[in-house]
């Protein structure tokens, strides 16, 4: 069987913050919410989140990491349909100034990169190559 090209879909880049300085394991999901702008994943890894009551005048950490992955776009839910309105309502889905991609519980993420974050900095960046789950 011949493959048309237009049938083939370019894999999305995605970004999620985290207040870990490690790995997640690799049982362990990595959660729906996404987004394609790394700055948005910086500020959630750093705490500097508009949300974030821990973010003004607090001593919390100022770092963490971000993941950099690849997903399929089928496995991320459109805004606009009935699903994405059911993760709203269901997840707490960002407000469009967070930029969300929301991923499909359990689709496949593939991690490409790791980049970590002290004082609000991207500091460092390895190339990795894992799979997860949101």
């Amino acid at each position: 069987m011949t493959r048309n090209n237009a049938d083939f879909q370019q894999p999305i880049t995605v970004y999620r913050g985290l207040y870990l300085t490690h790995t997640p394991a690799p049982n362990h999901p990595m959660g729906v919410h996404w987004t394609d702008n790394v700055d948005v994943a910086r500020r959630f890894a750093s705490y500097e989140t508009a949300d974030d009551p821990w973010a003004e005048g607090s001593d919390t950490p100022r770092s963490g990491m971000i993941l950099e992955a690849q997903i399929h776009p089928d496995n991320e839910i459109k805004p606009g349909t009935k699903e994405h309105e059911d993760a709203q309502f269901n997840w707490g889905v960002g407000p469009e100034r967070e930029e969300e991609r929301t991923i499909r519980p359990g689709s496949p993420v593939r991690v490409t990169k790791h980049h970590y974050i002290k004082d609000g900095k991207i500091i460092r960046s390895e190339d990795v190559d894992y799979e997860g789950k949101a």
